[in-house]
């Protein structure tokens, strides 16, 4: 049982692969095209070259400013910040960074080699092109539009500009003027004597279309996010420009980063420098009056007797200091942002203000003032960003002015407070001279004063040491690099993708011609319908319409003396007599008629008297195919015009007992006569004389004339035409067969294709001694299954 399923399954397999096996040839000849047009688009596609790099982001700044490597300056606060690597990252790809670095590396001209074969071979210059262009204009950024043109030599020292469907004759070094751009081609190093053969392109680009195109192809990643590293990647037609493009982008981030750094810097320092000199002044007065004071109250030293109440006030007083100390800054600060009223410029920072929303807020005014300022070098003030940028710093301004004044009230509330307890410690020391304590209140507007001073100076200082030690945002960790190796085209997947499709097209193309295919072929279609298979004949190219002989050892011969083996199968072995066997068919031309007289022939070679009758009134072949002129027939016999059947019979071959009887002229009413008594005594007269009556009649599917006689036959071979018949038609033989209308009955496949396989595939001819239907060798279902799927048919 295993073997015989094995056997079935490994067929099945065999069907399904052998309509895509027959046409190796298209599949062979469709690898061949893909994998030649796959060398055409490798031979001619630039390849892509890529470029990465990777850097160090320090994302411990504020305001644009500080680094990471500067931890033993955290206290000054004005390293301190919360830029996140994110952020950085899109700082990175900004449009003003890349206008920078197009400008630098003046990527808005591009010289490409035309290759001679319809362009299709460019091939992109960067820094070794044999010619360049000098425009007349150094700022190329008032380009309003792309400029595109060829250039050819006609000789080394003249050449070709061609510009849509113009063309100028030019010179090298000699101005020329395209569509209002005035420009040079100059010649370079790498030019030589086999240069002027070539063709070159030369683009112009907008900068904002240049801008655009690098902002896009520029690919900024950070694989992970509890990483600083951040990769850069650029993929571009020339090697050396896509790490160009890389390193240029680094330095002039880190210029930028390094600009602003600086400009917060210098700003805070301008302003120290400012309240340093208005308090050298006021400090200067105030040791004035100290010593002008001691000489005219002549006292050096506080009485002893005050020493207690002088520590407590010490205290007080220390606490006054401070907080008036803090008073005066924020005063200062006040003072600063009203003198700016008509100006836009940094606010200092970190000057001891406590209040962490008023530090935020004086940072979020100087990142505008830095965008702003940005904004208008590359515009102008009256640019719709910069007006925006200008209310929102007008706005910031006035939110830092109130909360400074606010902040002021409050400490002055605190000063009050401290003052009003001073005074009450005053009252116990009313044993101190009144110049004593008048002598106090100088020297403490003198502590004020220096202290404001001293602290002033060590901001100063701490300034400078951020301005001369600035170094870059990214820290670059792998260098710009590009491999020898293209990323693109992938040649190994090319050919592999080509050698894939030239693979699948020619079986979707044959999977929908099966789709496509309605006829019948084989044995497996008449399975769709139940059908009884009884055999099937191949298809010949010889013109004799006999094709069957004792000696003949053909293909088609051995198949109709299998189907003879078969025949017998279908009838009846117990059943004395002769026997009768009708041939028919769907439709016509299906080789009714050719089977009809080759079966009787190869039924008269086993030495049986055999009558090939002609039943098919309508549409008689077979004196056709004898080669024989109109005779009389059965029409003859039925209508009574011919008493003796004997008459009729025409002899094909006197060493063969076969005799062939007619079907005569063809009647106004076919079924009448077929209808009448005179069919039975005709198959009854034949029985006597016969041993095998084969009768060729009318197709079922047009006419009922054969379901008229159909009681006479003993079997019925239903002849089915390969890739002729519409196999949706075989439900007409299945209706006829589950309603057993026709005796006996079996379809045999005509015409198939050997070559093909269609059917059993099991070949004709001596060593494929295979039957069909009912005849077949079941021994040879144990030979080997690989063997039979595989095997070339003879």
């Amino acid at each position: 049982m295993e073997n015989t399923e094995l056997h079935h399954n490994q067929i099945n397999l065999k069907e399904v692969l052998q309509p895509y096996l027959r046409k190796w040839y298209w599949f062979l000849l469709s690898i061949m095209l893909a994998l030649g047009i796959a060398y055409v688009y490798l031979r001619y596609k630039e390849p892509t070259y890529r470029a990465t790099a990777s850097l160090f982001m320090k994302d411990n700044r504020k305001g644009g400013t500080g680094a990471s490597e500067l931890a033993a300056f955290q206290d000054l606060g004005i390293f301190e910040g919360s830029n996140t690597v994110e952020n950085e990252m899109e700082v990175m790809i900004s449009r003003p960074i890349l206008r920078e670095v197009i400008l630098d590396l003046g990527l808005q001209t591009d010289i490409q080699s035309v290759g001679r074969l319809a362009g299709l071979n460019k091939k992109q210059l960067y820094k070794n092109s044999p010619i360049q262009v000098d425009w007349r204009y150094k700022d190329t950024t008032i380009v309003a539009r792309a400029l595109s043109m060829e250039v050819s030599f006609i000789s080394e020292s003249s050449l070709e500009i061609k510009h849509g469907e113009n063309k100028i004759n030019a010179k090298f070094d000699t101005p020329v003027v395209i569509d209002n751009h005035e420009f040079t081609i100059q010649r370079t190093s790498y030019f030589d004597k086999e240069t002027p053969e070539n063709t070159y392109q030369i683009s112009l680009l907008p900068l904002d279309i240049c801008i655009n195109r690098y902002k896009n192809r520029i690919r900024v990643e950070n694989k992970n996010n509890q990483s600083n590293i951040i990769n850069l990647s650029l993929e571009d037609k020339s090697q050396l420009r896509a790490v160009n493009v890389l390193e240029s982008l680094i330095r002039q981030y880190n210029h930028d980063a390094i600009q602003d750094q600086n400009q917060v810097s210098r700003n805070t320092s301008d302003f120290i420098d400012q309240r340093m000199k208005f308090l050298i002044a006021e400090l200067n007065t105030v040791e004035n009056t100290a010593s002008k004071y001691k000489t005219d109250k002549s006292f050096t030293d506080i009485q002893s007797e005050a020493t207690i109440y002088l520590n407590a006030e010490a205290e007080i007083e220390k606490e006054i200091i401070d907080v008036s100390t803090k008073l005066n800054i924020q005063q200062f600060l006040v003072d600063y942002i009203e003198n700016q009223k008509s100006e836009i410029n940094l606010i200092p920072i970190n000057l001891g203000n406590e209040q962490d929303a008023l530090t935020l807020m004086i940072d979020d005014h100087n990142a505008k003032v830095l965008l702003w300022n940005k904004t208008v070098q590359n515009s102008s003030k009256a640019n719709p960003v910069a007006k925006n940028l200008e209310q929102e710093i007008r706005s910031l301004q006035a939110s830092i002015k109130e909360s400074l004044i606010q902040a002021k009230k409050v400490t002055r509330i605190a000063l009050t407070a401290l003052q009003q307890k001073e005074r009450q410690l005053k009252s116990n020391i009313a044993k101190v001279p009144e110049y004593e304590k008048e002598y106090r209140d100088i020297l403490r507007q003198q502590q004020i004063k220096e202290n404001l001073y001293l602290y002033l100076l060590q901001k100063r200082e701490e300034t400078a040491i951020a301005l001369a030690v600035t170094v870059p945002n990214a820290k670059v960790v792998d260098t710009p690099y590009a491999p020898n190796v293209p990323v693109s085209p992938n040649k190994k997947f090319v050919f592999m993708g080509a050698f894939a499709l030239g693979l699948i097209l020619p079986i979707g193309m044959i999977y929908i011609l099966i789709l496509l295919d309605t006829k019948i072929h084989g044995k497996k279609d008449l399975d769709q319908y139940g059908l009884s298979y009884l055999g099937d004949i191949p298809f010949t190219e010889s013109e004799d319409k006999i094709v069957v002989n004792k000696t003949d050892k053909s293909n088609i011969s051995e198949a109709f003396k299998l189907l003879r083996t078969n025949v017998d199968f279908m009838l009846d072995s117990k059943k004395l007599g002769s026997k009768v066997i009708f041939l028919t068919s769907t439709i016509s031309k299906e080789g009714k008629s050719f089977i009809s007289l080759n079966l009787a022939t190869a039924i008269a070679t086993s030495g049986k008297n055999v009558a090939l009758v002609g039943l098919d009134l309508r549409a008689p072949k077979i004196l056709e195919y004898m080669e024989i002129g109109d005779r009389q027939g059965v029409t003859h016999y039925l209508s009574g015009r011919v008493s003796n059947l004997q008459d009729l019979v025409i002899k094909i071959d006197p060493n063969l007992s076969l005799d062939v009887i007619p079907s005569g002229v063809i009647p106004p009413n076919p079924s009448e006569l077929l209808s009448s008594s005179k069919v039975e005594e005709m198959f009854n007269e034949l029985k006597e004389t016969y041993d095998y009556i084969v009768v060729d009649t009318a197709p079922i599917g047009l006419v009922t004339d054969t379901l008229l006689i159909t009681e006479h036959a003993d079997c019925t071979v239903y002849v089915s035409r390969a890739n002729y018949l519409d196999k949706r038609m075989l439900s007409i033989p299945s209706e006829l067969q589950k309603a057993n209308r026709l005796k006996n009955m079996a379809v045999l496949i005509n015409s198939t294709d050997t070559k093909k396989g269609y059917g059993y595939g099991y070949g004709y001819g001596y060593g494929y001694g295979y039957g069909y239907g009912y005849g077949e060798n079941q021994t040879d279902q144990n030979k080997n299954v690989f063997s039979k799927l595989f095997r070339r048919n003879n």
